[in-house]
């Protein structure tokens, strides 16, 4: 009796169970990003899980005529782009935008699939909430080509949701666990040939497999369950979820990096520094183990000994360091004091903005209207001036 009274309810707690196990394993799979990118980590992902499925559920216990054979097939390869276009968004964007806007898959088949009235009403609630978590009012501008990724592995998950629905008559072990297989076959030879033997580092490989079962195993085992169970236009309504979900989950986990840049006036302390940069220098970016996270505060310390030592703020190394940096939701550099033509208006202008700190009484007006001005013709965005050292409330007027 408690079983039939409670059967209604468990297709849409298997959809919130899929959302909220995505949002955490994707989360955690934005940290491997630096070390064998979006393609290495979304090969290791999809790599993993298909193994993972294929030992689990034994498809080869289960007949499968061509037609199924096709079904799952289409199925298979929607999964696998879809994957490897959404990973490729988050190299650029932050992780709740690009699921905002992955999003517009579901939300598609959901709309052109209604015919009732209120499914309408819900598929509007949904779309109102979508433009809530889109920066529509202004902000830093999104990348394009992120943009772009997102729009794709949307048009994927539309796929995703029909293929999965005509192969949804078989049981979801068989479906799902094939259809990664082939996913696996399209995703991993492109990580494979990104990322080379880095994959193979116990480290990655151990991190690898738990993105591959917390984002990839149980989600798609709990939605083919849902969506054998539900029609397509209730599942895509009942998936909106997941944008709320990643944001909030996005925000819970929210870094900050600091890249204390300024030897002569350093934030952290010299044993931080010594404790913690690498020894040697390396191809890529082995640099990476030069950043301490901060046991006081909500953000991580990139001390300024890693970054004179691989020259990372360097007019030449700028960007490949911030591309480096790109898991963070937030990359604080504190550069020392620069003059007109020094290599920090080169970095500077890759900044999404830039604060003059002016020590009180140090440094004149004509200084600070030079600088300013050499920061605008470097196509900085400056967001304001601060004064720092000032001891009294009638020293700032």
């Amino acid at each position: 009796m408690q079983t039939s009274r409670f059967a209604p309810l468990l297709p849409a707690l298997a959809v919130l169970g899929s959302v909220t196990s995505l949002a955490i394993g994707t989360s955690y799979a934005k940290h491997l990003f630096p070390l064998i990118g979006a393609q290495g980590t979304s090969a290791l992902r999809v790599g993993f899980s298909a193994l993972f499925l294929l030992l689990l559920w034994r498809p080869w216990r289960w007949h499968t005529s061509r037609v199924d054979g096709v079904a799952i097939l289409r199925y298979g390869l929607a999964l696998g782009v879809m994957n490897l276009l959404f990973y490729m968004a988050l190299r650029t964007i932050p992780f709740g935008i690009a699921v905002a806007i992955e999003f517009i898959g579901p939300l598609a088949v959901a709309m052109f699939s209604s015919r009732r009235p209120i499914d309408f009403l819900w598929v509007g609630c949904a779309l109102a909430g979508l433009l809530l978590l889109l920066p529509l009012s202004g902000g830093p501008a999104l990348d394009v080509a992120g943009v772009l990724y997102a729009l794709g592995a949307a048009a994927c998950w539309a796929l995703y949701i029909v293929f999965g629905k005509r192969a949804g008559h078989l049981h979801a072990g068989h479906s799902v666990s094939l259809g990664v297989a082939v996913a696996a076959l399209v995703v991993v030879p492109v990580g494979v040939a990104h990322a080379g033997t880095a994959l193979l580092q116990p480290s990655i490989l151990l991190a690898g497999l738990l993105v591959a079962v917390v984002s990839s195993a149980i989600p798609m085992s709990l939605e083919m369950m849902a969506l054998k169970r539900l029609p397509k236009e209730t599942f895509g309504i009942l998936i909106s979820m997941e944008p709320a979900v990643a944001a909030l989950w996005a925000m819970s986990g929210m870094r900050t990096l600091l890249i204390d840049a300024d030897a002569e006036h350093p934030v952290v302390s010299t044993g931080i520094e010594r404790d913690n940069c690498p020894t040697k220098r390396g191809k890529g970016v082995e640099w990476i183990a030069g950043i301490s996270p901060d046991p006081d505060h909500a953000f991580d310390i990139l001390p300024n000994s890693v970054a004179e030592r691989y020259n990372l703020l360097t007019a030449e190394n700028a960007r490949e360091t911030f591309t480096a940096l790109e898991h963070y939701e937030m990359v604080i550099v504190d550069l020392p004091p620069f003059a007109s033509g020094s290599h920090g208006l080169a970095v500077a202008s890759q900044l999404d903005g830039v604060i003059v700190a002016v020590g009180w009484g140090k440094t004149s007006q004509g200084v600070v209207a030079e600088l300013i001005h050499a920061l605008f013709m470097a196509k900085a965005s400056v967001l304001g001036v601060v004064l720092t050292r000032v001891r009294k409330s009638s020293d700032a007027q």
